[in-house]
């Protein structure tokens, strides 16, 4: 089987347990730290060891599986591999292959072998049945037979217990994703609460500034009319002529500066109006990002996404970095854009962080091999070799104590797989980094 391995890859021999008993490099020698003894998920990447213990708890359970892709951790990096997994004699044979292709023909010959054992086993059941109607009754042979049936069943509650406990844990680490999403978000609010506030502060005071002059205009308008009504019944009841009454009301008019109010009034109302339309324009904005009316997963526009980001986080942005968007035409796809929102906002902190007085942030969107592909650089101080390839880990930051929770890089990776997309991180010490997020085009 070792010579069908097309490209790198492995095959791995380990008990029911996930304690690997052998091991048969293809390719990557000393470059994978693989020792018999281990615990199989030990060789993963650490956010793939979830889905590692899934893709073995798959196998136990239905004998087979076929077709995951999971991440190997080298010496030299990460690998994507194609994996599968068969269960034969309590001893589980899990084969990873940069081919798939190479994956399915090793799968197809094991699962030959064990098809034509199995029909020889039903060969060998039946001749012990005929043999025993037409033979002496053999009291070994029926002990044997059920102590095997015992060891069976013990070996099946065990394995029930197995897997309930296997659920229990899954259901645990859901929990716990559940709630570092939570905590992660709580830690956003903050940040948040300060941009929206300034962004909010601003109009408003403007506009209340704007209701007190309409407020003193008022005031003189009325002025003014009550003096023009006082002079127009002086002169139909001939007490004063109507050349001193015309030249009172001019007095009034110069004093209470009418022409004054007059040319600024709708400008005034002009300004409290854009004022307003900026405090609406911010709390859509708030809406969009979080996403308040209760949408989960339904068809969205990614680049109205990023903007509403860009929008919510602008009082931080404006400081640090001139923001270059370049997106392309994208069409709508299903996604949970609450979701990817925080995705866009933790990397766009982050590349604000990496830029120590002031820089560049690009935002590229497209869409290639049916993949809306977004990237945002920047220019800041980049990432250490040493760290890149930890930067996905939950709970990892190289940020001063009280800045970072090194929680948001690992919680952007979970949402990005949850949509069946790809994460992945360039970056050159002192030139910057660049991140390219990939969503699938799905119509619903």
């Amino acid at each position: 089987m070792q010579n069908s391995l097309r490209g790198k890859g492995l095959i791995v021999s380990c008990d029911i347990s996930g304690t690997i008993q052998n091991v048969i490099r293809n390719g990557y020698g000393p470059d994978l730290p693989l020792a018999v003894g281990a615990p199989l998920d030990s060789i993963f990447e650490t956010a793939c060891r979830e889905k590692v213990l899934f893709f073995l708890s798959e196998a136990r359970t239905n004998g087979s599986v076929i077709d995951w892709k999971l991440v190997i951790l080298l010496n030299s990096g990460l690998a994507v591999l194609h994996c599968a997994a068969v269960l034969r004699d309590n001893m589980l044979t899990v084969i990873g292959s940069s081919f798939r292709d190479s994956v399915h023909q090793i799968m197809e010959e094991i699962l030959r072998i064990n098809n034509e054992q199995s029909n020889q086993m039903s060969s060998m059941m039946k001749e012990m049945q005929i043999t025993s109607r037409h033979s002496e009754y053999d009291n070994s042979i029926y002990n044997e037979l059920t102590r095997l049936n015992n060891q069976l069943s013990n070996m099946q509650r065990e394995q029930l217990k197995k897997n309930a406990e296997l659920e229990r844990l899954n259901g645990a680490l859901k929990s716990a994703q559940a709630q570092m999403l939570q905590r992660e978000k709580m830690a956003s609010i903050g940040l948040l609460a300060a941009g929206i506030a300034h962004e909010i502060n601003n109009p408003i005071g403007f506009i209340l500034s704007n209701l007190n002059s309409l407020n003193k205009y008022g005031c003189r308008i009325m002025e003014y009319v009550t003096a023009q009504s006082t002079a127009m019944e002086s002169v139909l009841q001939g007490e004063e002529r109507c050349d001193d009454v015309i030249s009172n009301l001019a007095k009034t008019r110069r004093r209470l500066k009418i022409d004054t109010i007059i040319s600024d009034f709708f400008n005034v109302i002009n300004e409290s109006t854009e004022g307003a339309e900026r405090v609406k324009k911010n709390v859509q904005n708030l809406k969009n990002f979080s996403h308040l009316d209760g949408s989960q997963w339904k068809l969205s526009d990614i680049n109205a996404g990023l903007e509403s980001t860009i929008n919510i986080i602008w009082n931080e942005l404006k400081y640090k970095a001139d923001v270059v968007k370049e997106f392309g035409e994208l069409p709508e796809t299903l996604c949970n854009p609450g979701e990817l929102n925080q995705v866009f906002m933790n990397i766009l902190i982050n590349a604000t962080h990496a830029i120590e007085t002031h820089g560049e942030i690009r935002i590229t969107t497209g869409i290639a091999d049916g993949f809306i592909t977004i990237k945002i650089s920047d220019n800041g101080g980049g990432i250490s070799p040493e760290h890149i390839t930890r930067i996905f880990e939950p709970f990892f930051t190289t940020k001063e104590v009280g800045k970072g929770t090194g929680l948001g890089l690992g919680i952007a990776y979970d949402i990005v797989k949850k949509h069946n997309g790809e994460i992945d991180v360039e970056s050159k010490t002192g030139r910057g980094t660049t991140f390219t997020v990939k969503i699938p085009v799905r119509s619903g």
